[in-house]
């Protein structure tokens, strides 16, 4: 569990949040509910081996609606910021399996 660790602490300076952390955020239950608002585009987010992280950008963006968002986001050590990650690529396949 060592390297996971130190995934997540990479991809959270990067300015990504697990898809665990994204789903408590916004209240849901499921992070299947996660996974799926990133396979449609409504989430950035992205797969690093078997973990999904989503941009905290597109978290804040997608669900505004959640007032207690930006706090729960900043409560898991995260500061909210405009990343190049968090910026569409030309002709990428975002958040699709296998990409």
């Amino acid at each position: 569990m060592p390297a996971m660790r130190a995934q997540a602490e990479i991809m959270r300076e990067a300015g990504y949040v697990t898809a665990a952390e994204a789903a408590e955020a916004i209240g849901v239950a499921n992070i299947g509910t996660i996974h799926r608002q990133v396979t449609t585009g409504r989430l950035i987010g992205t797969r690093v081996g078997r973990h999904w992280y989503v941009s905290v950008k597109s978290l804040l963006d997608a669900h505004a609606d959640a007032p207690p968002l930006l706090k729960r986001i900043k409560a898991l050590g995260v500061d909210p910021k405009d990343t190049e990650a968090d910026k569409p690529k030309k002709g990428g396949t975002r958040g699709r399996r296998g990409a």
